[in-house]
């Protein structure tokens, strides 16, 4: 645990904090960021959950950098262009299984009625509280254009199987996504639903466009140059809302305005430590000169 959170400090990995904010973590400052439930390693282990800062994204991240970094710098030095790393077939970050099964319970299987039960299929969690289910879910379904008053099922009234299977693949668990495999994982998945979402409009006229050719026997129908107006119309409505949904997300996920961090590759081996101009730090320097002599 001391060992990520010395790395977290390093790579100023930001987490979200009691107030609800994200801040770069620092050891001195830790009592003031939130712990997180997502510290137990296997459903198979007879462990109570561990509490933990780093969620799973947040400490394959970590690790990951700890192979590849330098041994001089504490590293393992196993990235894939050393010697020994080259040597190893293949690198498959280890599952919290207990966590991943919960995952593919609400995301895959999400028609099954113990997946709508205290909730109505369009949450963006898994495992939330009744209260807190009611808000996510509301925030969602305003961005996505649903009824803001839809109320969640109780395990007296469950949808019917045609309408949790009909509008439970529209949804998915983003926030669990984004906790268990990070935020570009979650922002793809995001972008599917999203998508996904509009095309269901588009195809309903696409399909009376073609109904239309079909009974005149005219492929070039008058209709046609209207629906290809219309087309033009929905992407730029597609990329309008997307931008709003994308902001909503990325300040729910305390990426809004990120820029990544750039770290030292582990490859570049400097030949003393400087401290740096910009950021005030030391890293480490390869004089200009020696560069120029290599090219």
């Amino acid at each position: 645990v001391d060992r990520l959170q010395d790395v977290a400090e390093a790579l100023k990995l930001k987490l979200k904090t009691k107030d609800g904010e994200y801040a770069p973590f620092r050891e001195d400052m830790i009592s003031q960021f939130a712990p997180t439930d997502d510290g137990f390693v296997s459903c198979e282990d007879d462990i109570e959950q561990i509490v933990s800062l780093f969620r799973s994204s947040e400490r394959q991240k970590i690790i990951d950098f700890i192979i590849g970094s330098r041994i001089r710098d504490s590293g393992a030095e196993l990235g894939t262009s050393t010697q020994l790393g080259k040597q190893i077939p293949r690198r498959v970050p280890l599952h919290s299984h207990a966590r991943l099964e919960a995952l593919y319970t609400c995301w895959v299987t999400f028609w099954y009625q113990c997946n709508w039960t205290d909730r109505n299929g369009k949450s963006l969690q898994v495992g939330r509280t009744k209260s807190d289910e009611k808000l996510i879910t509301n925030c969602a379904s305003k961005e996505d254009g649903a009824n803001e008053n839809t109320d969640l099922a109780s395990p007296e009234h469950i949808p019917r199987f045609l309408y949790r299977l009909f509008v439970g693949c529209f949804y998915q668990p983003l926030d669990s996504i984004e906790e268990y495999y990070g935020e570009k994982i979650a922002f793809y998945f995001a972008w599917l639903q999203h998508s996904c979402f509009h095309l269901l409009y588009l195809s309903v006229v696409g399909l009376i466009v073609f109904i239309c050719q079909l009974t005149s026997g005219n492929w070039d129908h008058p209709v046609r140059p209207w629906f290809s107006i219309l087309v033009m119309i929905w992407s730029f409505v597609v990329m309008v809302t997307w931008r709003r949904r994308s902001n909503f997300l990325a300040y729910q996920w305390g990426t809004l305005d990120y820029e990544e961090e750039e770290v030292a590759r582990p490859e570049f081996k400097g030949t003393e430590y400087r401290i740096c101009p910009i950021t005030n730090t030391w890293i480490p320097y390869y004089p200009p000169w020696k560069r120029w002599l290599k090219m």
